[in-house]
């Protein structure tokens, strides 16, 4: 019974994550806030850019 309730719970969890939306808007008319740090000695920045709309975007330097 244990061993059923767990597959069932790890199959609800996988079934129910949403795929991550690969790309960003072009619109130009929305106002988007980037917020972030980095430097120091490994020259390593995180970005994180919030959009008038809601959604959030991670900004990766390494691969632009």
């Amino acid at each position: 019974m244990k061993q059923f309730i767990c597959t069932l719970s790890i199959l609800l969890i996988i079934m129910s994550c949403k795929p991550v939306e690969q790309g960003t808007s072009q619109n130009n008319n929305t106002k988007r806030y980037a917020l972030g740090k980095g430097g120091g000695f490994t020259g390593v920045y995180s970005e994180f850019i919030l959009a008038e709309d809601g959604k959030v975007y991670k900004y990766d330097f390494k691969y632009d």
